[in-house]
């Protein structure tokens, strides 16, 4: 896997450039925990943002997404020491017609949404 770029509205890597012609925001109308299908007939790139804390030793705030054969790049946050909150993001590339998901789990932690972009 290599590092993905995004400059001057492309995403390149060491092997190729993909001009990114719409990107959206659609932190309102997404949720977590749903399955979504992509119909751009596109490959679509996505980036979610979060916030993880945890209240107490043990507790956990984790976030995962679901994507036959993606491409994940980021971090499958986890967060499980005492007394910790930390933001990080999740970017993820999904193929036409194939189903995306992003689930969460929580156990005396809470992971907040703070931003989906979704690009192609």
């Amino acid at each position: 896997m290599s590092l993905l770029i995004i400059t001057d509205g492309k995403i390149s890597d060491s092997l190729s450039t993909v001009p990114i012609q719409t990107v959206n925001d659609v932190t309102a109308t997404k949720s977590i925990g749903v399955n979504y299908t992509n119909t751009t007939g596109k490959t679509l790139y996505i980036s979610i943002y979060a916030t993880f804390a945890v209240s107490i030793a043990g507790g956990t705030a984790m976030l995962s997404v679901q994507v036959p054969q993606a491409t994940l790049l980021g971090w499958n946050g986890l967060v499980s020491s005492p007394v910790m909150t930390i933001a990080q993001s999740i970017f993820v590339i999904v193929k036409p017609d194939q189903t995306y998901r992003f689930n969460k789990s929580e156990t005396n932690g809470l992971v907040t949404l703070t931003a989906w972009i979704e690009s192609y």
